[in-house]
């Protein structure tokens, strides 16, 4: 909320000894005002003496005089929280990209029934079920990175002595990103996280388009910063030498063995291949350390492996798969995300995905600094 002060309607942060002041106190929604107060060191005393005030209120707006003496004075406004209320949103980039909802409640709120719903996901989360987190409780909103101009209305519901209330916010990620950015003007590893996350949701949107149809409210890219396909290739080229790939397939049991990336809703890489012909037996596979499970294939005799959510800043770190087919390896591999990506960078076309891979190794890059 604020607090201002005038003398005969003029806001003043000044006045004379024996002038009248008026303070107006106006709180954020949600908010009431509980106690007015101005103190101030008197002549010859060691210690503020302290002045509690009568104000009047009208339209949530609170008002108060007293006379100026001839000293300092400090006033304090102390607001007590009637209604739950926004307090911040975070992004998160572990792996997946969620914009957090950090909600404050007042003292006795008990959340029966409560809950918070994001259109963007069309998901809804019961009151009971959100993090807590110092004062607040945690919502988090799934978005993809093609999403990142995405409207996310917020609606939190709750009841009040038997009547529904509803509160009701609209904010985006690139809202996000771009007060993180004015903020962050002079921190260059932060303002270079920004332009690069800025870019991979830019680059990414025309890529997905074009193979999966969807579509986006388009995001801008970063102002002034370009993606420089021929320095992501030397980069990619780099991570990926330090690296030893072994790789064995027995053909005798599996076919048509391609890495893929999936970048619709995180950073998901995996493995397709078929049996071969005349091969049988349950096929089950792993990933890391998990342990082996049974996988199946698609209407197209298709099987999948994946290594699925991987953060921003560990595209390079390899992961171990394993196919097996009945008691016999079938398939085993080191790779990496940078894998996929240098694969793509090293091609000779240009296209829609060379850029937003490339797009992609500049925000590894950029998070691997920050």
């Amino acid at each position: 909320g604020t607090v201002t002060a005038s003398v005969n309607g003029q806001t003043v942060t000044q006045a004379a000894g024996n002038d009248t002041v008026t303070l107006t106190v106006t709180p954020k929604t949600g908010y009431i005002l509980d106690t007015l107060s101005y103190s101030y060191t008197q002549a010859g005393a060691s210690e503020p003496t302290t002045y509690n005030l009568t104000y009047t209120e009208t339209n949530r707006v609170y008002t108060a005089s007293f006379n100026m003496p001839p000293a300092n004075v400090t006033v304090t406004a102390v607001l007590v929280q009637t209604e739950p209320r926004i307090a911040q949103n975070v992004l998160q980039l572990d792996g997946i990209l969620n914009l957090n909802y950090y909600l404050t409640v007042p003292d006795g709120f008990d959340g029966i029934g409560a809950s918070m719903h994001f259109s963007l996901s069309n998901r809804t989360i019961p009151f009971s079920n959100a993090e807590k987190v110092g004062d607040s409780y945690v919502f988090p909103c799934r978005v993809y990175a093609y999403q990142m101009a995405e409207p996310i209305i917020a609606t939190f519901t709750w009841q009040d002595n038997g009547e529904t209330k509803t509160l009701t916010d609209t904010y985006s990620v690139k809202e996000y990103l771009d007060a993180l950015a004015e903020k962050s003007s002079n921190d260059v590893k932060t303002l270079a996280l920004v332009n690069a996350l800025r870019n991979y949701g830019h680059y990414i949107q025309p890529y997905l388009k074009r193979i999966n149809g969807l579509t986006y409210t388009e995001m801008p890219e970063a102002e002034s910063v370009d993606v420089n396909i021929e320095a992501a290739k030397s980069g990619s080229n780099a991570q990926i030498s330090r690296v030893a790939h072994n790789t064995t397939i027995n053909n005798n049991l599996i076919t048509n063995v391609q890495i893929r990336l999936n970048i619709n809703s995180g950073t998901d890489l995996m493995f397709e291949f078929k049996l071969a012909d005349g091969a049988s037996g349950t096929v089950t596979a792993h990933v890391d350390n998990d342990g082996f499970s049974t996988i199946t294939p698609n209407s197209k005799g298709v099987y999948r492996i994946s290594k699925q959510s991987i953060a921003p800043n560990n595209l390079e770190i390899p992961h171990t798969f394993e196919v097996k087919v009945g008691d016999d390896t079938a398939f085993s591999t080191t790779a990496s995300v940078m894998d996929y990506i240098n694969i793509v960078l090293n091609k000779s076309e240009a296209g829609d995905e060379k850029l937003a891979l490339a797009a992609l190794y500049e925000y590894w890059a950029a998070a691997e600094n920050y």
